[in-house]
């Protein structure tokens, strides 16, 4: 005969068994990719006119948009620039999603939100923006004009 304690605790281990659905027993766990974090990613740099120019970069632990704007020395050649992040998604093979990084001219940085981690095997695209401060202003005025 079983004691009170011991009755309890096979009810509910059968109770836990039974509310998991067996799936907890005999099931492969799939295992994580592991993320190298001394990774590298690319970087394609295009002034405005010209081919574009790679480079790898070495990410630190940490690495966000900033610092490859910075690294690359983007910050001390354009004036202004759209920054786009291309990244595996990991779900299926050569499935990718597209991050839209903002470039404030005026701080000379990119905004805190949008200023994502970068991940090994990223692709950092820097392109140089030669829109003008009358495009600024006529981008305020015309749109309003347009969606009426």
């Amino acid at each position: 005969m079983l004691s009170i304690h011991t009755a309890r605790c096979l009810f509910l281990f059968l109770a836990a068994l039974g509310m998991s659905g067996c799936a907890a027993i005999g099931t492969p766990q799939a295992e994580l990719p592991e993320v190298n974090p001394q990774g590298v990613c690319q970087v394609q740099i295009k002034a405005a006119g010209r081919k574009a120019r790679s480079e790898a970069v070495t990410l630190t632990p940490g690495m966000r948009v900033q610092d490859v704007v910075e690294q690359t020395g983007a910050v001390n050649k354009f004036r202004r620039m759209e920054i786009a992040i291309e990244r595996q998604t990991g779900r299926m093979p050569g499935e990718k999603i597209r991050l839209v990084a903002n470039y404030d001219r005026k701080e000379d940085t990119v905004t805190w939100n949008t200023d994502y981690a970068i991940l090994p095997g990223d692709i950092v695209y820097i392109t140089e923006d030669n829109s003008t401060m009358l495009d600024d202003v006529l981008g305020k005025v015309v749109p309003p004009i347009f969606n009426e």
